[in-house]
């Protein structure tokens, strides 16, 4: 999938963001605005630390669990290494023009940062794959909001598609293992569960 975004649509859609202004924050189209910065927010720690935060408060994940979300959703820092490995150029380049996609300078870093793969996508998705683990029944709500993400990182022509979607992969992946690796060696007891309230009419 991430090779057939990569040679079939990254290119075509970049092309069009940008002749359409997408990427330029002057046009007010989509970059700077206030629906773009919100989408890029909750790809940031900032907003899982908020997050934690607030199911503390509110006692719906306990210590342990809050200390795993934190930790699963640090897992995007390997980012970093892959984006050293690969060296692909962002969609626009620090000249304002647009980049090739198959634009790779292996084990090197450019001067806007590397487009391959995506910090805040793969940072959403490793917080969308540890919640839709303790939260089940809202899996749905988590990777949407992660889905949300990676379109913001797409429109704004910070990435490219297949930057997203490789970012999504990985940001899962590192998660699970995150969690399976913190249940074997911390294991975290259950919630308690609520009781039902009894019908006392009958």
């Amino acid at each position: 999938m991430i090779l057939a975004c990569a040679f079939l649509v990254d290119q075509p859609i970049s092309q069009w963001l940008f002749v359409h202004g997408f990427h330029d924050s002057e046009t007010g189209i989509f970059k700077g605005t206030p629906w773009a910065d919100a989408a890029r927010f909750f790809g940031t720690y900032y907003a899982v630390i908020v997050l934690a935060g607030v199911l503390l408060l509110v006692r719906m994940l306990s210590w342990q669990r809050a200390g795993a979300l934190l930790l699963c959703a640090a897992t995007a820092v390997a980012t970093d290494i892959v984006k050293w490995i690969a060296g692909r150029s962002r969609p626009v380049n620090p000249a304002g023009l647009l980049s090739a996609p198959m634009d790779f300078v292996p084990f090197s870093y450019r001067e806007s940062g590397n487009s391959f793969p995506s910090g805040h996508a793969m940072l959403a998705f490793a917080t969308a794959a540890c919640l839709a683990r303790y939260y089940p029944r809202w899996w749905p709500l988590f990777y949407a909001v992660a889905t949300l993400v990676a379109m913001e990182r797409v429109l704004e022509l910070a990435h490219y598609l297949s930057d997203v979607v490789a970012a999504a992969g990985i940001g899962i992946i590192l998660s699970q293992a995150c969690m399976r690796a913190l249940l074997r060696w911390f294991p975290v007891p259950p919630l308690p569960a609520v009781k039902a309230v009894e019908d006392t009419n009958t």
